[in-house]
């Protein structure tokens, strides 16, 4: 004769089954995560989803930004010496003097070639980039552009 089964002793920290919920169908899928406790260092592995252990947190949170913007004003000169040599770049490439490949290689080197020569000139704000793009600095940006234009044009031809 065979012995009915005892039933198991659930404990606190212990995961029981979850009953589906009429509003949750998900319900009995997902097990709550059991408390941490001092005894069982496994437990403090098992974390939610996002919560980073106090180990593992960054130790200056302050200085994350203040890099970013470093990177990001000496971004900003390179992005508007870019514009600015695409704008000169568009009438050469819609009258077709110059490729796509050619548009790209021309403003890769030009932005390359004005970076490198006054990236110690500009500061790091908005109001010194526009100071340094004066209409004598684009007339010089301009010829820069031509010479190129001529060089990778009649290799084009």
């Amino acid at each position: 004769m065979v012995e009915p089964r005892a039933e198991p002793n659930v404990h606190q920290n212990e995961m029981a089954p979850c009953e589906p919920n009429a509003l949750n169908p998900l319900q009995g899928l997902i097990h709550p995560v059991p408390p941490a406790t001092e005894s069982d260092p496994l437990q403090n592995l098992i974390r939610p989803a996002g919560v980073m252990p106090p180990q593992l947190a960054p130790i200056n949170q302050a200085a994350a930004p203040v890099a970013a913007l470093v990177v990001e004003s000496k971004g900003l000169f390179r992005i508007t010496l870019a514009n600015a040599v695409k704008n000169m770049l568009k009438l050469h490439y819609q009258g077709g003097r110059v490729d796509k490949e050619s548009f790209k290689t021309i403003t890769r080197k030009s932005v390359e070639k004005l970076m490198s020569a006054h990236e110690h000139e500009v500061k790091d704000t908005q109001a010194s980039i526009d100071a340094f793009m004066t209409e004598a600095r684009k007339d010089k940006i301009q010829k820069l552009v031509e010479a190129y234009v001529k060089v990778h044009a009649s290799a084009k031809s």
